[in-house]
């Protein structure tokens, strides 16, 4: 599963692509790619404005940015 399924789904949806967003954020296709491969994360200036763009109420942030990109957290220690 890739980080932010629902996220790039809305996306795919809508028919937005990596670099129509980052021209929308006025950023580099480099820097979303960063973000939706989870790297590095997004600002919270950054959430509202996509959230905005791909027309998702602000009611369903944690469904399009969940925690961790809505990857499993990685366990440490010992498997069970």
């Amino acid at each position: 599963m890739k980080p932010y399924a629902k996220l790039r789904g809305r996306m795919a949806e809508l028919e937005v692509t990596g670099e129509a967003l980052a021209h929308f954020l006025d950023k580099s296709r480099g820097y979303v790619s960063s973000r939706l491969s989870k790297n590095i994360s997004w600002r919270i200036d950054e959430v509202y404005k996509i959230l905005d763009f791909l027309e998702v109420p602000q009611s369903e942030i944690f469904t399009y940015f969940p925690p961790n990109g809505g990857l499993p957290q990685k366990t440490k220690g010992k498997r069970i």
